[in-house]
Protein backbone atom coordinates (compact mmCIF):
# COMPACT_ATOMS: atom_id res chain seq x y z
CA UNK A 1 0.00 0.00 0.00
CA UNK A 2 1.22 3.65 -0.88
CA UNK A 3 1.56 6.11 1.36
CA UNK A 4 1.09 9.58 0.89
CA UNK A 5 4.96 11.64 1.21
CA UNK A 6 2.10 14.60 2.97
CA UNK A 7 1.23 12.59 5.45
CA UNK A 8 4.47 11.74 6.71
CA UNK A 9 6.11 14.13 9.81
CA UNK A 10 9.55 15.82 8.72
CA UNK A 11 12.15 13.15 10.35
CA UNK A 12 10.13 10.00 9.78
CA UNK A 13 12.21 6.90 8.46
CA UNK A 14 10.74 5.08 4.65
CA UNK A 15 11.89 3.17 2.23
CA UNK A 16 10.65 3.56 -1.36
CA UNK A 17 9.28 0.96 -3.42
CA UNK A 18 11.79 -1.18 -4.68
CA UNK A 19 14.60 0.13 -3.12
CA UNK A 20 17.00 -0.96 0.10
CA UNK A 21 18.07 2.16 1.18
CA UNK A 22 16.30 4.05 3.90
CA UNK A 23 15.59 7.80 3.59
CA UNK A 24 14.50 10.51 6.20
CA UNK A 25 11.87 12.90 5.59
CA UNK A 26 12.96 16.82 5.95
CA UNK A 27 10.03 17.92 5.20
CA UNK A 28 6.99 16.77 3.38
CA UNK A 29 5.57 19.65 1.48
CA UNK A 30 7.59 20.21 -0.73
CA UNK A 31 8.41 16.81 -0.57
CA UNK A 32 12.23 17.10 0.57
CA UNK A 33 14.31 13.91 2.04
CA UNK A 34 17.91 12.39 2.59
CA UNK A 35 19.53 9.55 3.10
CA UNK A 36 18.99 7.99 6.53
CA UNK A 37 22.92 8.70 7.70
CA UNK A 38 22.71 11.91 6.28
CA UNK A 39 23.82 14.28 3.27
CA UNK A 40 22.58 16.52 0.89
CA UNK A 41 18.68 17.02 0.71
CA UNK A 42 16.81 16.33 -2.01
CA UNK A 43 13.77 17.73 -3.73
CA UNK A 44 11.22 15.30 -5.62
CA UNK A 45 7.57 16.57 -7.09
CA UNK A 46 5.58 13.39 -6.15
CA UNK A 47 3.23 11.56 -9.09
CA UNK A 48 2.31 8.71 -9.03
CA UNK A 49 5.80 6.59 -9.88
CA UNK A 50 6.73 8.40 -6.34
CA UNK A 51 5.64 4.94 -4.06
CA UNK A 52 6.40 4.92 -0.53
CA UNK A 53 6.25 1.50 0.84
CA UNK A 54 6.81 1.82 4.24
CA UNK A 55 7.27 4.35 6.87
CA UNK A 56 7.73 5.05 10.80
CA UNK A 57 7.91 2.01 12.95
CA UNK A 58 7.51 -0.04 10.21
CA UNK A 59 10.70 1.37 8.31
CA UNK A 60 12.54 1.33 11.47
CA UNK A 61 11.80 -2.66 11.88
CA UNK A 62 13.02 -3.29 8.60
CA UNK A 63 16.34 -1.40 8.57
CA UNK A 64 16.63 -3.30 12.35
CA UNK A 65 16.31 -6.65 11.02
CA UNK A 66 18.43 -6.07 7.80
CA UNK A 67 21.53 -8.53 8.22
CA UNK A 68 25.03 -7.69 8.66
CA UNK A 69 27.45 -9.05 6.03
CA UNK A 70 31.07 -8.53 5.33
CA UNK A 71 31.83 -6.46 2.09
CA UNK A 72 34.83 -4.58 0.69
CA UNK A 73 35.60 -0.98 0.88
CA UNK A 74 37.50 1.50 -0.79
CA UNK A 75 37.99 4.97 0.41
CA UNK A 76 39.12 8.17 -1.49
CA UNK A 77 42.92 8.02 1.06
CA UNK A 78 43.46 4.68 -0.18
CA UNK A 79 43.13 4.16 -4.08
CA UNK A 80 41.48 0.94 -5.82
CA UNK A 81 44.36 -1.12 -5.11
CA UNK A 82 44.07 -1.02 -1.28
CA UNK A 83 40.81 -2.29 -0.16
CA UNK A 84 39.93 -3.18 2.94
CA UNK A 85 37.29 -5.40 4.40
CA UNK A 86 34.51 -4.42 7.12
CA UNK A 87 30.62 -5.14 8.07
CA UNK A 88 27.55 -3.21 6.16
CA UNK A 89 24.07 -3.72 7.60
CA UNK A 90 21.09 -4.34 4.61
CA UNK A 91 21.21 -5.33 1.14
CA UNK A 92 21.78 -2.16 -0.94
CA UNK A 93 25.12 -1.50 -2.29
CA UNK A 94 27.03 0.81 0.14
CA UNK A 95 24.57 -0.88 2.87
CA UNK A 96 20.41 0.45 3.83
CA UNK A 97 21.86 3.25 5.53
CA UNK A 98 24.25 5.82 4.09
CA UNK A 99 25.97 9.33 4.51
CA UNK A 100 25.47 11.31 1.25
CA UNK A 101 25.09 8.32 -0.65
CA UNK A 102 28.47 6.68 0.44
CA UNK A 103 28.67 3.66 3.19
CA UNK A 104 29.19 3.93 6.50
CA UNK A 105 30.77 0.45 7.42
CA UNK A 106 31.42 -0.84 10.80
CA UNK A 107 35.26 -2.63 11.42
CA UNK A 108 36.33 -4.98 13.79
CA UNK A 109 39.41 -4.19 15.67
CA UNK A 110 41.60 -6.51 13.36
CA UNK A 111 39.93 -4.70 10.41
CA UNK A 112 40.72 -1.23 12.13
CA UNK A 113 44.65 -2.33 12.22
CA UNK A 114 44.46 -3.03 8.76
CA UNK A 115 43.26 0.88 8.23
CA UNK A 116 45.25 1.75 10.92
CA UNK A 117 48.51 0.24 9.30
CA UNK A 118 48.23 1.93 5.92
CA UNK A 119 47.07 5.19 7.10
CA UNK A 120 49.66 5.76 9.94
CA UNK A 121 52.28 4.89 7.23
CA UNK A 122 50.49 6.72 4.47
CA UNK A 123 50.02 10.36 5.49
CA UNK A 124 52.03 12.00 8.54
CA UNK A 125 48.97 14.46 9.03
CA UNK A 126 46.24 11.73 10.12
CA UNK A 127 47.31 8.97 12.23
CA UNK A 128 45.07 6.76 14.64
CA UNK A 129 45.93 5.10 17.74
CA UNK A 130 44.18 3.27 20.46
CA UNK A 131 43.27 4.42 23.71
CA UNK A 132 41.51 1.75 25.30
CA UNK A 133 38.32 0.36 23.49
CA UNK A 134 38.54 3.88 21.75
CA UNK A 135 40.32 4.72 18.31
CA UNK A 136 41.86 8.16 18.15
CA UNK A 137 42.23 10.22 15.25
CA UNK A 138 44.88 12.50 15.51
CA UNK A 139 45.47 15.37 12.36
CA UNK A 140 47.75 17.81 12.13
CA UNK A 141 45.93 20.10 10.18
CA UNK A 142 43.03 20.07 12.85
CA UNK A 143 45.21 19.88 15.81
CA UNK A 144 47.05 22.97 14.55
CA UNK A 145 43.53 24.75 14.49
CA UNK A 146 43.12 23.61 18.83
CA UNK A 147 40.85 20.95 17.67
CA UNK A 148 40.87 17.70 20.00
CA UNK A 149 41.60 14.28 18.87
CA UNK A 150 38.25 12.80 17.05
CA UNK A 151 37.42 9.65 19.36
CA UNK A 152 35.19 6.60 18.13
CA UNK A 153 33.93 4.78 20.39
CA UNK A 154 33.43 0.72 20.53
CA UNK A 155 30.13 -0.51 19.60
CA UNK A 156 28.99 -4.02 20.68
CA UNK A 157 27.20 -6.36 17.73
CA UNK A 158 26.39 -9.56 16.52
CA UNK A 159 28.00 -10.69 13.78
CA UNK A 160 27.52 -13.85 11.26
CA UNK A 161 30.50 -16.27 12.49
CA UNK A 162 32.06 -14.04 14.46
CA UNK A 163 29.14 -13.47 17.41
CA UNK A 164 29.19 -10.67 19.58
CA UNK A 165 32.59 -8.51 19.05
CA UNK A 166 33.27 -4.87 19.19
CA UNK A 167 33.44 -2.52 16.00
CA UNK A 168 34.15 1.34 14.81
CA UNK A 169 33.07 3.54 12.79
CA UNK A 170 36.27 5.13 11.33
CA UNK A 171 36.50 8.17 10.43
CA UNK A 172 38.93 11.51 10.51
CA UNK A 173 38.13 15.58 10.73
CA UNK A 174 36.81 16.56 7.35
CA UNK A 175 34.61 12.94 7.21
CA UNK A 176 36.45 9.60 5.34
CA UNK A 177 34.13 8.50 2.71
CA UNK A 178 33.77 4.59 2.18
CA UNK A 179 32.38 3.30 -0.90
CA UNK A 180 31.33 -0.77 -1.33
CA UNK A 181 33.39 -2.38 -3.61
CA UNK A 182 30.69 -4.15 -5.72
CA UNK A 183 31.75 -6.65 -8.74
CA UNK A 184 29.98 -5.36 -12.16
CA UNK A 185 27.67 -8.38 -12.21
CA UNK A 186 26.43 -8.16 -8.94
CA UNK A 187 22.76 -8.03 -7.87
CA UNK A 188 22.48 -5.97 -4.69
CA UNK A 189 20.79 -2.77 -5.90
Amino acid sequence: MAIDPATLKPGTLFFFVGRNCAYELVQPDPFKFCTLGGGFVCSLKPDSTTVIECAGDDAQRRLDDAPWRLAEFGSEWYGDENRVQGWLKGHAINGDARWNGWAIPVFTREQVEVVMERQNTKDSTLTYEWDGLDLVCHSTMWDEEGEEPMRMHATLLELPGLGEVHVWQIDCPGGMTWDEDVPQDHEIE
